[in-house]
């Protein structure tokens, strides 16, 4: 969990948090098997599990931002749920209004979140983990030029140390070294290619 400045945020239990004010983030790391997250506001209560979301609660309204997976809100217990899934905004109104929007992976509101990324240790492992971080950080998808492209972020171990940078910066970094470029295309993928 990351949590943005001005935040009110009281942990309830494992697996569930009261967000008074402010904004927080949530990453479950799906692939890593960690559970699911309660989050108790004013606006309703929100249930994930396997995602990326960020919740930001305010006297007005209750924004929640689905990066992967899906979360369920629900105002009160007697009202039906709203997902909400990735690419999507839901908007819950204090006067009881809810709008459904898209919202991107990639847009630039959730620079927030990307820069309380903390890098990965990377020496001795295969850059294809860092690949795999990077995109999971900044919401882009991954691809490669072709299956050799690929085999080769495979079998590239990485030495070194990255230190304090951004997941992009991590990216310029660990292929500065390698026989590897990359392109991030409009459409959100970061392309993996030869030099």
């Amino acid at each position: 969990m990351r949590i943005d400045e001005s935040t009110e945020l009281t942990l309830s239990s494992i697996g569930q948090v009261e967000l008074g004010l402010g904004t927080i983030y949530f990453d479950s790391q799906a692939t890593t098997g960690v559970g699911a997250l309660q989050v108790s506001t004013t606006h309703g209560l929100l249930r994930t599990t396997g995602t990326q979301f960020e919740a930001a609660s305010s006297p007005e309204a209750l924004r929640v931002r689905i990066r992967e997976g899906s979360v369920a809100i629900q105002r009160g217990p007697q009202d039906p749920e709203l997902t909400g899934a990735a690419g999507e905004q839901v908007l819950l109104e204090s006067g009881g209004g809810a709008e459904l929007t898209p919202f991107p992976a990639v847009d630039p509101e959730w620079s927030w979140v990307i820069a309380l990324a903390d890098a990965p240790r990377i020496d001795g492992r295969p850059l294809i983990e860092l690949l795999d971080w990077i995109v999971r950080e900044t919401g882009h998808e991954l691809r490669f030029a072709d299956p050799a492209v690929e085999l080769r972020a495979r079998t590239i171990t990485m030495r070194g140390d990255l230190g304090n940078v951004s997941p992009m910066e991590a990216l310029d970094v660990a292929l500065a070294t390698t026989d590897l470029d990359h392109v991030v295309q409009d459409d959100g993928v970061v392309l993996i290619r030869m030099r």
